[in-house]
């Protein structure tokens, strides 16, 4: 499989997204799956947890950090940053 990209931006990108499920997450389960398109050669990672979830108004926030009162987890840190850098790796 050839890969077109940044591999080391979307391995920070996944690490980011799977810290922030962990500490969000004091109960139930965090999954990692990855599929791929065969038509169009794309691959997808999906993380999905039975955290608290992201609120709509960091969702419209995440290209701006520190806009929005960002979620704790429970070590008492917000999650804007984390986004923000997403959304910015992702570009």
């Amino acid at each position: 499989m050839l890969f077109s990209g940044d591999a080391e931006a979307v391995h920070k990108v996944i690490a980011l997204i799977l810290d922030y499920a962990i500490t969000t997450t004091h109960f139930g389960k965090i999954t990692l799956r990855v599929s791929n398109n065969d038509a169009g050669g794309a691959i997808t990672f999906t993380i999905s947890d039975t955290g608290s979830g992201i609120g709509e108004q960091e969702l419209a926030n995440l290209s701006q950090p520190f806009v929005s009162p960002a979620q704790q987890d429970r070590y008492q840190r917000g999650s804007e940053l984390t986004w923000f850098l997403c959304d910015h790796l992702c570009r």
